[in-house]
């Protein structure tokens, strides 16, 4: 069940969240490594996450990872 739901969830949000990334100004490059982060994050506390929450999860930690990355205010490095 745990490997069905997690590539479900990729399937549905990989590309939103890229696209998300992209509108909020990061580079291609970086917008990738944070999708792929993301979704390793999601594996690594998949036991500690509502399988129901787990969407809001993932965004809730791309908004960290965007923060940590310097996108709150976008970092001018970094686009």
């Amino acid at each position: 069940m745990k490997k069905e739901l997690l590539t479900q969830l990729y399937k549905e949000y990989a590309s939103i969240i890229y696209r998300y990334l992209l509108k909020h100004g990061c580079r291609k490059e970086v917008a990738e490594e944070l999708v792929h982060e993301s979704f390793v994050k999601t594996i690594e506390h998949f036991e500690d996450v509502d399988p129901e929450k787990l969407s809001a999860w993932v965004f809730i930690y791309i908004g960290h990872a965007m923060n940590l990355k310097g996108y709150g205010g976008i970092a001018a490095d970094e686009r």
